[in-house]
């Protein structure tokens, strides 16, 4: 299995590739990380149109919670970019047809209709046309939004809960090669007492829980946040039933490890290398192009996970003589 880097793992090796003579010229913050950033969003959008299945998602929709079948695209969609819609008659799901905003008065008819039909994209929302009652829910996919890349705290070795309080149990982890622990908070109205616990295959955010205390290596929980949602995330009071041993901890703006491990995490390193030359060192501003293109291409390659499925097509005798169908493979998108 291929090995996940984190944020500061991936900023030491950019700064070996740079191999700059003045360290205080490039700043971490000011410039590796957003570098960093910026080549993580452009493989994103990349990923995007070549290969959605490393990163779609899916979520359940209650058509009670929309007005008049107009819902809201999720606000972590990337680019507020839906990839399908569909809904469910209480047996299965089938995919709704995209339509132009134009097209839906064709659609918008009294409410005689056994289901929603199609959709269309509209702002920031997306409406389902035309409106029924016999339809409860539907399910829509898309890809969310991938980082910030922030600086992890450190790798949880051990967790548990915390019973010096008896009356107050609370959750706690500790954590291993702590660094910058100190500017996370356990002051109640500051933002930086909230962090993310990071799946340390994935990088994708378990729970989003606030400090209580922190006392040398160990990060106690409030099992009652101050705060609901931070980042757009609900906060939590005790630790997910999927933590593990080697799972970090992070900055509440986002994670410590980018998606798809090693071939975005190489891209990352030689595009922020290839970006920080060009801004900071003189270097070929050109190289930057070539590594998206080459990520890109690599991208279209990859396999991994994709349909390999065989479909049948109609007319033709190529599957066997006599028969009327042929036999054809799916082609990438």
């Amino acid at each position: 299995m291929a090995r996940s880097l984190t944020t500061r793992q991936l900023v030491l090796a950019i700064r070996s590739l740079i191999d700059e003579t003045n360290e205080a010229e490039i700043s971490d913050e000011l410039d590796v990380l957003p570098s960093l950033n910026r080549g993580l969003d452009d493989a994103v959008d990349v990923l995007a149109r070549k290969y959605p299945d490393s990163l779609i998602t899916s979520l359940d929709v209650s058509l009670d919670e929309g007005e008049d079948g107009l819902f809201p695209i999720p606000e972590d969609a990337f680019q507020e970019r839906l990839e399908k819609v569909e809904v469910y008659n209480g047996n299965a799901y089938s995919e709704l047809t995209r339509v132009d905003y134009r097209d839906i008065s064709q659609y918008d008819v009294p409410n005689t209709s056994a289901g929603p039909f199609v959709y269309a994209v509209i702002g920031s929302n997306y409406r389902v046309l035309p409106s029924t009652n016999s339809i409860q829910s539907i399910r829509i996919w898309y890809i969310p939004e991938q980082g910030p890349l922030v600086k992890e705290y450190g790798r949880i070795t051990t967790f548990g809960i915390d019973t010096s309080l008896p009356a107050t149990p609370r959750s706690y982890v500790r954590v291993t090669d702590v660094e910058d622990v100190d500017q996370a908070s356990s002051d109640i109205s500051s933002l930086s007492s909230f962090v993310n616990l990071i799946d340390h295959r994935t990088g994708k955010i378990k729970a989003t829980l606030q400090i209580a205390s922190i006392s040398n290596s160990k990060v106690i929980f409030s099992p009652n946040p101050t705060r609901s949602v931070v980042q757009g995330r609900t906060v939590v009071g005790t630790l997910p039933a999927s933590i593990e041993l080697d799972d970090y901890l992070c900055p509440s703006d986002g994670s410590c490890i980018a998606p798809m491990r090693s071939p975005l995490n190489n891209f990352l390193i030689t595009y922020a290398s290839a970006e920080l030359k060009a801004l900071k060192l003189d270097g070929d501003p050109g190289v930057v192009l070539q590594q998206l293109k080459k990520f890109e291409d690599k991208i279209e390659k990859t396999w991994v996970r994709r349909e390999q499925s065989l479909r049948v097509g109609k007319v033709s005798r190529n599957l066997n003589p006599g028969s009327p169908y042929k036999l054809w493979t799916r082609t990438p998108r």
